[in-house]
């Protein structure tokens, strides 16, 4: 198993992951189904003076939705040049550097049973509070697999840009 230390830098990103996900779900105020869907309704992905963006409106108001918003909303510190992806064969290397014994499998996942009990922990984490799923935590894609080497490996990670790209791609 790799020895990881991680940065100041890469503790406050995960404090952000938590503590977002602990204040999202325990939050005072109501969030309405039809506030949500009346978003998606109108959503749409544009282009402003070269910022990706998502314009909607929700009771007559505009809401913007970019990627350094997110970034800010969520506390997350990272930063616009940070890759947001890893390729296939670097995302592999790096698990088996963690002791991965399995495969990628033919959903393109690293499956949580082929890591150590500690990095089964941290997948189950990131799964549970970050990867865009409905179901099924026993597995991460390939874009949150790279996310985790990255973070875990004190290597810079554009988790605002993947978060955007995952609600473009909604």
């Amino acid at each position: 198993m790799l020895p990881v230390k991680l940065s100041s830098f890469h503790l406050n990103q995960l404090r952000g992951y938590f503590l977002f996900h602990q204040q999202f779900f325990q939050t005072e105020v109501p969030i309405y189904r039809i506030h949500i869907q009346e978003f998606w309704q109108t959503a749409k992905a544009e282009t402003v003076n070269k910022i990706r963006r998502i314009s909607a409106t929700v009771r007559n108001k505009q809401v913007i939705v970019t990627e350094k918003r997110i970034c800010t909303v969520l506390k997350l510190g990272d930063d616009a040049k940070d890759p947001t992806s890893l390729n296939k064969d670097d995302i592999l290397d790096g698990f088996r550097g963690m002791g991965y014994v399995g495969y990628f499998s033919q959903k393109k996942e690293i499956k949580r049973n082929g890591l150590t009990r500690d990095w089964r922990f941290i997948v189950h984490v990131i799964a549970m509070s970050l990867a865009h799923r409905k179901g099924g935590y026993d597995g991460l894609n390939l874009e949150w697999s790279g996310a985790m080497l990255n973070l875990c490996l004190n290597q810079k990670f554009n988790i605002s840009g993947l978060i955007f790209n995952y609600i473009l791609e909604n």
